[in-house]
């Protein structure tokens, strides 16, 4: 590389104007370049080095800053693979409604007498049949299924009841536990060949009165959530917890409990107030889905604290706001590390992949944080159609005040009713 480029480059990074965000373009242009001239040689790994060890510098100026990393490609083109808007509060009816219908909540509760009078009634028996129970959940899924909902909830729900996807063809499980059990299994049909008249999840109640136990499983497994699934009564208590969030399966349970399966209550400081964090809320949302993109951004967090000499404090909060609920995971004493330009003028990777495979359709998703500059903006990342395409850059709101770090947040929102 000429030396006079190389000089033109260096003067470039050592400006202050420069945003953490902007440096490391130059940086991949610089090596963009450097791959055309074919360059190659000891002296050229050096002038690197010190480029990098500049840029690195230039970071560390700004203390905790979320760095949301930049995209590499055009941003033009990538917006091309941006799926389209899908509106959350979809899944919140899809899933509600699923829980409410009169055929397929028996396949989210344990059966109890008064239960099992009900199924009597539409399956028009004396006595419970198994086989025209299933026939009836099933039918009663797909109509269910015509309803509005991304394709991996349907995807979870068609793999519990049949285990097969939307071709008909068998999978090998339906989380990311990979659970092979399922309502359409030859062993739970055989079963109920042999214990005619019991449900196969049949609640303590109504098992004393039939005096005969529901189906055990053939192969006992320990949950994600780390629940003992050893009958199918806790099959499907279980698939109930994937997308039913309330007192009992509380999301502060849930965050907690997978904060300490991931390790991370070692590397960072969580705080999680009853007074902000209430256990009684409901909500309905595909809670896998929810911890993935949940882990993104605490991921985000930990690679920006690299080399921190003390633990990143992350508070958690949850609060119900008309007719959403607001889920916020707040980086106390951060600073955003792209502008306010950059971020509403061009979406970075990091944000591109959580959207892309987890939060479309799931929830809305903001920024709100402390800016270099000074200034303190709120930012709707994915909370409308036609960001990052015909909307942009997308809209900022400047708040009156700092707040005090980096916060985002996921917006479930519920259906108008």
């Amino acid at each position: 590389m000429p030396k006079d480029k190389y000089d033109f480059i260096q003067e470039l990074l050592e400006n202050k104007k420069l945003s953490p965000a902007q440096r490391e373009r130059v940086l991949l242009l610089i090596k963009e370049e450097i791959r055309k001239e074919g360059l190659i040689g000891k002296g050229l790994a050096d002038r690197l080095t010190i480029i990098e060890e500049l840029v690195n510098e230039k970071v560390k100026e700004i203390p905790n800053a979320i760095k949301e990393p930049i995209a590499t490609d055009n941003p033009e083109e990538n917006n091309q693979d941006l799926p389209k808007y899908f509106d959350p509060s979809n899944l919140y009816k899809y899933l509600v409604d699923y829980n409410q219908n009169p055929i397929l909540k028996s396949t989210c509760h344990e059966i109890d007498s008064n239960e099992l009078e009900n199924i009597l009634e539409y399956c028009e028996t004396a006595e419970y049949d198994f086989e025209k129970h299933l026939g009836k959940i099933l039918d009663a899924f797909r109509e269910h299924d015509k309803k509005p909902a991304p394709g991996k909830v349907k995807a979870l729900i068609r793999g519990y009841l049949t285990g097969k996807d939307f071709k008909g063809n068998p999978i090998k499980g339906w989380t990311t536990d990979k659970i092979s059990h399922n309502w359409s299994s030859p062993e739970l049909l055989q079963w109920s060949i042999n214990n005619k008249g019991v449900p196969p999840n049949v609640d303590k109640g109504l098992m004393k009165n039939l005096k005969k136990k529901g189906y055990q499983l053939s192969r006992p497994f320990i949950a994600e959530n780390g629940s003992g699934i050893y009958t199918f009564s806790n099959l499907v208590l279980y698939f109930k917890c994937l997308f039913h969030v309330r007192s009992d399966n509380s999301l502060k349970n849930i965050i907690r409990n997978f904060n300490k399966a991931k390790g991370w209550e070692a590397q960072m400081d969580f705080e999680i107030s009853d007074s902000t964090f209430p256990n009684n809320v409901e909500i309905f949302t595909d809670v896998d889905k929810f911890l993935q993109a949940y882990k993104g951004i605490i991921e985000l967090i930990l690679e920006q604290s690299i080399g921190q000499k003390v633990k990143p404090i992350v508070r958690l909060s949850l609060k119900v706001n008309g007719n959403s609920v607001e889920f916020s995971i707040f980086h106390v004493g951060s600073v955003y590390g792209k502008t306010i330009e950059d971020t509403t003028g061009r979406l970075g990777n990091k944000y591109r992949g959580l959207i892309k495979n987890q939060i479309n359709g799931l929830c809305k998703f903001y920024v709100q944080a402390d800016f270099e500059a000074g200034v303190s903006y709120r930012v709707g990342i994915w909370n409308q159609p036609d960001l990052w395409n015909k909307i942009k850059p997308i809209p900022a709101i400047t708040l009156e005040k700092p707040i005090g770090g980096v916060e985002h947040i996921f917006e479930i929102v519920k259906p108008n009713v």
